[in-house]
């Protein structure tokens, strides 16, 4: 149900616009076809040889989500895969944030900035291999918990529902979007134009 081909267009398209932050956990959320147009950026690594690679994975969720936020003021799309358990190390850097997209939404110089985009897997309604130590949903309880001008939870039921609500929380702007699934096989049950059409994974 990852949403692959769409992040992986995002990186071709949007070269010098689009990074994903991911935690160390890009392979095993079945995201690892970005890197067919995108390395790693770990400038410390003989085998990136610092070619400025899009994709951030380091294992530090607050050097990730500090990254990320640093990104998007600059006008710029960031994305953070993770799974459920670990984005609740984060937490309160997210909250502290939203509390400052809204108040620079009422600021009116200040032009609107780049979402801030997670995707949330292993969660606690299926059990992956990694069971109990992978699980908290703590993080969807927070987000909810946020002023819903600024805050949105994503629950699509396919892969092409997911592609289409990832499109759509790419684009938003002065968000906290979060979009929750399995990193497992499931089945489809619309078309992409359906998705897109229908809009009904959008809440």
């Amino acid at each position: 149900m990852a949403p692959i081909s769409r992040s992986d267009s995002q990186l071709s398209s949007n070269p010098k616009t689009f990074r994903m932050f991911s935690p160390d956990e890009l392979v095993s959320n079945k995201l690892d076809a970005v890197l067919d147009s995108s390395g790693r950026n770990l400038q410390w690594d003989p085998a990136c040889k610092a070619k400025g690679g899009r994709i951030i994975e380091i294992l530090s969720e607050q050097t990730c989500q500090g990254m990320m936020q640093g990104y998007t003021l600059t006008g710029r799309t960031g994305l953070f895969p993770s799974y459920e358990a670990f984005l609740g190390i984060i937490q309160t850097m997210m909250i502290q944030y939203s509390k400052f997209i809204k108040m620079g939404s009422e600021t009116k110089w200040r032009e609107p900035c780049g979402s801030l985009n997670y995707i949330e897997t292993s969660t606690w309604a299926r059990q992956e291999h990694n069971g109990f130590s992978h699980q908290n949903p703590s993080f969807i309880g927070a987000v909810l918990n946020l002023k819903p001008e600024f805050a949105r939870v994503y629950l699509p039921p396919d892969a092409n529902c997911f592609l289409s609500t990832v499109a759509h929380c790419l684009r938003a702007k002065n968000y906290v979007n979060l979009m929750v699934g399995s990193k497992q096989p499931t089945p489809v049950w619309l078309s992409p134009e359906e998705a897109d059409r229908v809009r009904h994974c959008i809440f």
